[in-house]
């Protein structure tokens, strides 16, 4: 067993790097040894053993990945532990009037880099690797997180994470003078049950304590068929552990799962969490996950929603089998992002109930031919880029309560044909047909009219920004021929219908101003 593999740390440090108890940590893995370090002001030395060494009276290689602070640091009580630069040594002195140089023991921890008081008072928590009955954690003062398991019988086919472990009569030395020695387990670490072809793991259930599902944690597990995930993945007001997440490939190459139930509630969610899980063909989406947060790989921020990002890998990218996707018929709004390169989906069906679709929600879902919208529909924005790139699509249709079709939400959708909006739009965003080159017919059917006053039709919204005194548009709405303007629409860009060198008649209500529509 090696024990970078092993220690590969178990949380995704990159979300939960704000506010997790475990802190802002470093991880450098070498062959032998994982180097930890917090806030590059101190560090700790795990190896076999499983304890902490003092490493402070040790040189740095030259090529160390760790700096060296002398800067100095404070601890409670007004016990200042200065290091002194000047000693070939580096031993910590502490001044004569701090309180716990009047006890040697004490002292003894002081100048390892902590104190007792009933907490922690180090910069550096005591990151631990203990093993616990079938698991190998990795643990500090609060809690604990899956880190390899290690079944004692080689035959095992089923795995239970618990939700609490107790670390008496293992090799955990706790800095603590009072410890109770029991730990929450929140989190299952980076590559935890990698290598499945060296088990048998078929099962796993999870403890509802769990909140992080770190990188590929479940990666390549080809026997496994069946997952329990915690059912609220999601920081609350009493937790201190930062955002819940399911991160990047936390399930890819899973070659025989079948069937997955996601968590009710879930903070965020990184690329192709199910990837290369070919016997994985459909998937509900459930209602708390509308504010789920998608991130970008191996970083610790959403995707940055701007027209010209390009969002290179989904949650469910790669799921090259997952062709329906289902949503909760309570959802409200479908999260930003979500289905990003979701590139099996031929169709998907939007739950009457939904009043939103994100940003992006749709983007670069290559193959998604058709949405289907009810006529009961509540849906009211279209938000921007919703579906950018959706390069398959063929219609665009929106029930009587639509207000918005937010900026670009079409852009570069290649194959759209037709589109009918709704009298009771109020705004068709800037670029929201752009490089619609197959579009032929728009039309402005039934809504509600009364009360819709102020309607806007933006810049380039069916039109073509790309114009060349020499050669001309590059990308022209050609095939539109004729356009008939609601009076909700009363202002409308000059540039909007820019580029529609097809375009013969234009009805536009008396109420409709517009600065010389170019054409």
């Amino acid at each position: 067993m090696k024990l970078k593999r092993v220690m590969a740390f178990v949380l995704s440090l990159a979300l939960v790097v704000t506010s997790s108890s475990f802190g802002a940590l470093s991880v450098y893995a070498a062959e032998d040894e994982l180097l930890i370090v917090e806030d590059s002001s101190s560090d700790v030395l795990l190896d076999e053993s499983t304890t902490i060494e003092d490493k402070s009276d040790e040189p740095l290689e030259d090529n160390s990945n760790v700096l060296q602070d002398n800067e100095p640091s404070e601890l409670e009580d007004n016990s200042n532990v200065l290091y002194d630069d000047s000693s070939k040594d580096d031993t910590l002195q502490v001044e004569e009037d701090s309180i716990v140089s009047e006890n040697e023991a004490v002292k003894d921890e002081q100048a390892s880099g902590r104190t007792r008081e009933g907490k922690l008072k180090a910069e550096v928590d005591p990151l631990q690797i203990v093993k616990v009955g079938d698991f190998f954690y990795a643990v500090d003062t609060q809690f604990a997180a899956v880190a390899s398991w290690e079944p004692e019988d080689a035959t095992a086919t089923e795995a239970v994470i618990p939700g609490e472990i107790d670390l008496q009569g293992t090799t955990y030395e706790s800095p603590l003078l009072e410890d109770d020695l029991k730990r929450v387990v929140i989190g299952i670490g980076a590559s935890a049950f990698e290598e499945g072809e060296e088990h048998q793991l078929r099962s796993v259930k999870m403890a509802d304590t769990v909140k992080i599902i770190a990188p590929e944690a479940f990666a390549d597990c080809t026997l496994l068929t069946s997952i329990e995930l915690p059912r609220v993945m999601k920081n609350t007001a009493t937790d201190v552990f930062g955002v819940g997440c399911i991160d990047d490939y936390a399930f890819k190459g899973c070659t025989s799962l079948a069937e997955v139930k996601l968590p009710d509630e879930l903070d965020a969610v990184g690329a192709g969490i199910f990837a290369g899980c070919e016997s994985l063909t459909s998937i509900e989406i459930p209602a708390g996950w509308e504010a789920t947060v998608v991130h970008e790989k191996d970083k610790d921020k959403p995707y940055s929603i701007a027209e010209n990002t390009d969002i290179k890998e989904g949650p469910f990218s790669n799921c090259d089998a997952l062709v329906n996707i289902k949503f909760a018929s309570n959802t409200k709004k479908i999260a930003d992002c979500l289905l990003a390169n979701c590139d099996s989906i031929a169709s998907v069906t939007i739950p009457d109930g939904v009043n939103t679709i994100g940003k992006k929600t749709f983007y670069s879902c290559d193959k998604l031919e058709k949405f289907e919208i009810g006529n009961a529909s509540a849906l009211k924005v279209v938000d921007d880029w919703a579906f950018q790139k959706c390069v398959s699509l063929k219609r665009a249709d929106f029930p009587k309560y639509t207000a918005t079709l937010g900026t670009g939400a079409f852009l570069d959708c290649s194959a759209l044909t037709a589109t009918t909006v709704p009298f009771s739009i109020n705004k068709i965003g800037d670029r929201a047909y752009l490089k619609c080159v197959e579009l032929e017919s728009v039309v402005f059917g039934e809504g509600v009219e009364q009360n819709v006053t102020g309607g806007t039709i933006g810049k380039y919204a069916f039109g073509d920004n790309t114009y060349n005194p020499n050669s001309g548009y590059k990308y022209p709405l050609s095939k539109i021929t004729h356009v008939t303007i609601p009076n909700s629409m009363t202002t409308i860009d000059n540039s909007a219908f820019e580029g529609c060198t097809g375009l013969v008649s234009v009805e536009v209500d008396d109420m409709c101003t517009f600065a010389g529509m170019m054409i």
